[in-house]
């Protein structure tokens, strides 16, 4: 079954705890805006699709909880919305999507929005000197990469699953 749920939510929680305390030394107390976003993401998620997958649930929950620190930030930091803002509009419209209906589309837009935005950490770590920006910057890298684990877990696992009502992923907008 594409999307039922599976035993495996243990072992991600235990992962996000474990990259939780190891950025948390990095980051300090902004940390909290994600994790705290993350289980807020998980409980909607849960509660509004209950049938999706594990990966599922958690890549979206990351999603959501990223959203958050990133809304967090564009508001405390002087300068900051100009450089998220796209990210979080684009986000948000892929989590209500992902929200309302798993395709390959929006998990597509997913991956795309999240890989590009890698690519993006990644030069802005190469290029930084200054250890709490390097700290955040990690953690946004880990979370991402976390996002792009799951979804793209997500789309292979669906990948020419048929019928039923799991079968969304198939499906849509072919």
């Amino acid at each position: 079954m594409a999307f039922t749920d599976d035993t495996r939510g243990n072992k991600n929680g235990l992962i996000v705890g474990g990259i939780a305390i190891v950025f948390g030394q990095l980051t300090g107390a902004s940390l909290l805006v994600p994790i705290l976003g993350s289980a807020l993401g998980y409980f909607v998620v849960t509660k509004v699709r209950p049938k999706y997958s594990e990966a599922a649930k958690l890549g979206m929950a990351l999603l959501f909880g990223h959203g958050c620190w990133m809304i967090v930030g564009a508001i405390a930091l002087p300068g900051m919305l100009d450089q998220v803002l796209v990210d979080i509009i684009a986000a948000s419209v892929i989590f209500a999507f992902l929200l309302w209906r798993l395709s390959k589309i929006a998990i597509g837009l997913l991956l795309v929005l999240e890989i590009v935005s890698l690519l993006v950490n990644l030069s802005v770590l190469a290029i930084s000197r200054d250890f709490p920006v390097i700290g955040a910057i990690l953690a946004h890298i880990v979370i991402r990469g976390a996002i792009v684990f799951n979804m793209f877990k997500v789309w292979r696992e669906n990948k020419g699953a048929g019928g039923g009502e799991n079968a969304d992923i198939a499906n849509a907008f072919d």
